[in-house]
């Protein structure tokens, strides 16, 4: 197998996830709105606009949804109406779930394909639009760090989640209520053994346009320093991920890297330590290949040392893929296996990227079929007009004797959750990225 790395890969992966397209469906649909058969078993699921800046949605209307067979053909398709709700048969012969849209304002195709899927309900589908930023309740702050940059030379500075890479002094940032509305700062040290600081705002702490001198001082308290865990990994070059689920939500999470492992424990109340790893294998002028891996556990003893086993399966990982979409280029569907070297992972996920143009994600179980799924001819058409396009491979899961079922199902649950439930903190992955150039 050639294993050099072209564009040809990229091309490989669209067409395997977009094999081909089908204008319409065959009569075992049930998108006329005929009775249905009561026997027979639904799935339902949402289809929601959704803002990125903060949580207002709104039901989305003209959503395609479509029933897959085994084999990727259309079993059935139909669109969300205005509620966003759509309840659709899934008998025996529906095996796999699209759900996907274009939209009226960025003309972007962000396309879901859900594999193995059963009966009942499939969750919330979600369509983000830049206008819906504009509903949201914002503030935006400036943050002076001139001063905190020389008392603290040594230190990388994060802005909820962000790393300072600005030259001009003052950072910008937008809080939205519902959304990451705590303002979180956190200096971590760039030497080992070194104190990590922070400092949070609540948002109703913060006027709209507030500007706010980061200075020593404000990081003076004792509840401003970290507590310093030593962390032990079987990774050569280990990075450290605190992060603190602020409001409880992945919204309200921030992430700081250092070295060692800091915490907060009288600033926050959950935390959280990934620690992960990631690898050039190859560059040409056409795209760059990475293989990552991570794991991410929750943090309450603040006074024990934590050592953290990372999934390492480079070799098989690539190996796997390879063949997969050496298989992908030379037939319909392609059968593919890592369940062997993935214990602890349930799901594996392919997305093709490509900013501002497509977003296709597709999920299924550690080991199957891949079948050459049938699309609506405008969905094929945007596919074909990709020009530099991402490729996304991940391997993950969460509890250690989960089934891909558990894992779609903690994932509906997830959605339905005022904040994120403790059982999914533990988490592992292992990753295949291609960036074109």
């Amino acid at each position: 197998m050639k294993k050099e790395l072209t564009l040809s890969i990229l091309m490989l992966a669209l067409v395997a996830c977009g094999g081909g397209s089908d204008g319409g469906t065959d009569s075992g649909g049930n998108s006329n709105g005929s009775p249905s058969v009561p026997s027979t078993p639904k799935l339902k699921l949402s289809t929601i606009t959704a803002a990125q800046q903060c949580g207002l949605e709104e039901a989305r209307a003209g959503v395609t949804v479509i029933a897959h067979r085994n084999d990727g053909t259309i079993l059935s398709q139909t669109t969300s109406d205005a509620s966003g709700l759509v309840e659709i048969e899934w008998p025996t012969e529906a095996k796999h779930l699209t759900v996907g849209d274009i939209s009226d304002y960025s003309d972007e195709m962000t396309l879901y394909t859900d594999m193995n899927l059963p009966a009942g309900d499939a969750g919330k589908y979600w369509f983000y639009e830049s206008y819906m930023d504009d509903q949201c309740n914002c503030k935006t702050v400036y943050l002076d760090y001139a001063g905190i940059q020389q008392s603290y030379p040594a230190y990388d500075i994060y802005v909820n989640g962000f790393r300072v890479r600005s030259t001009s002094n003052v950072w910008n940032e937008q809080l939205c209520e519902g959304g990451r509305q705590t303002l979180r700062v956190t200096l971590a040290p760039q030497i080992a053994g070194n104190p990590a600081f922070a400092l949070k705002k609540a948002f109703s702490e913060l006027t709209d346009e507030q500007y706010i001198i980061l200075e020593a001082s404000s990081f003076s308290s004792a509840d401003n320093q970290s507590e310093l865990v030593t962390v032990t990994s079987n990774l050569t070059t280990p990075r450290h991920y605190g992060s603190a689920l602020v409001d409880g939500t992945l919204r309200g999470q921030g992430y700081w890297a250092a070295p060692d492992a800091h915490f907060f424990p009288a600033l926050f109340d959950r935390q959280q330590l990934t620690v992960s790893e990631s690898e050039l294998l190859e560059e040409t002028a056409e795209a760059s290949l990475y293989y990552g891996k991570g794991r991410r556990i929750a943090v309450s003893d603040f006074t024990s040392s934590l050592d953290v086993n990372v999934p390492h399966n480079q070799q098989l990982v690539l190996s796997e893929f390879y063949r997969m979409l050496e298989g992908m280029n030379n037939a319909t569907s392609v059968n593919y296996d890592f369940s062997s070297f993935s214990e602890g992972k349930q799901a594996m996920n392919i997305s093709l990227v490509e900013f501002l143009v497509v977003s296709w994600n597709v999920t299924g179980p550690l080991s199957g079929t891949l079948p050459d799924f049938k699309i609506p001819d405008a969905f094929q058409a945007k596919l074909d007009s990709l020009d530099k396009a991402d490729l996304f491979f991940r391997l993950s899961g969460y509890e250690p004797d989960w089934t891909y079922a558990d894992y779609t199902k903690a994932i509906v649950e997830l959605q339905k959750a005022q904040t994120f439930p403790v059982n999914l903190d533990d988490y592992i992955y292992e990753t295949i990225t291609i960036r074109a150039k």
